[in-house]
């Protein structure tokens, strides 16, 4: 599904709606924004989270988010690929719209099998690798047992913010 391999459509203002936007067809999501730029290589997060809880036997729960920020003028973007993609809640802080997708199922059976279609191409999609195995060590319930939170905790501490870039080329 691609949404718009046309100019970069950053300024909604080329459109007076989101159902102009529908009219002309351009409803078939794709990560490219334009020829060159990838909306979630540059925009999007893969987030591992690792919260305390009482209610889980080792203390711990595991939580997956992918996320897209957007400058608030690109609101009627977001809301075409949360129609697109059918998951995500769109929110705000301050003066971004950011998609938000938590739901597990959602990011099973709808996020990774997008971005396995479409890969990415930076270094965020050693990220995107990195999330794939915490998705499926959560899915085989290995997070449940102290080694396999361990391992998921190795895996986020190398993830976005914590990768040592310099050692990956592109």
């Amino acid at each position: 599904m691609y949404i718009c391999k046309i100019l970069c459509i950053t300024d909604s203002s080329l459109f007076n709606s989101l159902e102009d936007l529908l009219v002309l067809n351009l409803i078939n999501f794709s990560p490219y924004i334009d020829t060159n730029h990838n909306l979630s290589e540059g925009e999007g997060c893969f987030i591992v989270h690792v919260q305390k809880t009482s209610s889980s036997k080792l203390g711990k729960t595991v939580k997956l988010q992918f996320k897209i920020t957007q400058d608030e003028r690109d609101k009627e973007l977001l809301n075409v690929i949360i129609l697109s993609l059918n998951c995500g809640t769109l929110q705000t802080d301050r003066s971004c719209k950011i998609i938000t997708v938590t739901r597990h199922a959602d990011i099973i059976n709808i996020i990774i099998p997008f971005f396995q279609k479409y890969p990415l191409q930076g270094v965020k999609r050693l990220d995107l690798a990195d999330f794939i195995k915490v998705a499926e060590l959560i899915k085989a319930k290995t997070h449940l047992t102290s080694e396999g939170l361990d391992q998921i905790l190795l895996i986020k501490s190398g993830m976005n913010s914590g990768r040592d870039h310099a050692s990956h080329s592109d």
